[in-house]
């Protein structure tokens, strides 16, 4: 049995992964974590991982898709489509921020995919200038249900998009209607103050990675938002 966690709302889709973790153990299996290479001798090794205290083991890895390519892989291939086969042979996959869209072996095992609510796109969305109280407004809601880091992230990863679509350069996966999208958002903003946002944002990110922001992100980005929206 093959179970692959992913989505872009990572730290969802990690408590999940943890949670699993969790559960097995509650149930007595003996939880196993796994890299690349062990999972290639999974089917091998899995009769030497029994235990006489345990029922069953419970295999964890992570960020395996990587290695997937029916091209220049394919004897990995056939060995994950063989444990996804195999109702007694558990293996439980977490893929950082990976869209179900990207997993290359979502026809095998399961996907769980945990996407972002839709009102963090609604955020986005909000995120031009002379629209500050609608999106702090929207911010603050969101900051009930979601981490603070989470959206964070995915505003950075969002204006960074709209940096590079100002230049119209866009990802090679970027459908017609989101570069359609971008291109109306960047309209709204002119060059200097969004790179003025962006870097107010990469200062935030910098200080909170190094232990130098006491404000922390909510309030660092209200602040931001004040300023340059």
């Amino acid at each position: 049995m093959l179970t692959i966690i992913c989505g872009e709302d990572v730290p969802a889709s990690r408590d999940y992964y943890h949670q699993l973790k969790k559960q097995y153990r509650a149930k007595l299996y003996q939880t196993v974590e796994v890299d690349y290479q062990e999972v290639k001798s999974l089917i091998a090794d899995h009769q030497s991982h029994r235990s006489l205290f345990f029922a069953q083991t419970a295999y964890f890895s992570q960020n395996v898709n990587k290695y997937i390519s029916v091209r220049n892989n394919p004897g990995f291939v056939d060995l994950l489509k063989t444990i996804a086969a195999d109702p007694e042979l558990i293996l439980i996959d977490w893929e950082e921020n990976k869209a179900g869209r990207e997993i290359k072996l979502r026809n095998a095992g399961t996907i769980k995919e945990f996407r972002p609510a839709r009102s963090v796109f609604q955020l986005l969305d909000s995120c031009f200038p002379g629209n500050t109280k609608a999106f702090l407004t929207l911010f603050h809601q969101l900051l009930q249900t979601s981490e603070e880091t989470f959206i964070f992230a995915m505003l950075a990863r969002h204006v960074r998009a709209l940096l590079l679509a100002k230049h119209q350069l866009f990802a090679k996966q970027t459908p017609p209607w989101q570069k359609h999208k971008l291109l109306h958002q960047t309209r709204l903003w002119t060059t200097d103050r969004l790179l003025t946002f962006y870097h107010g944002l990469y200062r935030i990110d910098l200080s909170v990675k190094t232990s130098r922001n006491p404000l922390g992100v909510g309030r660092s980005l209200d602040i931001l938002a004040c300023s340059c929206l």
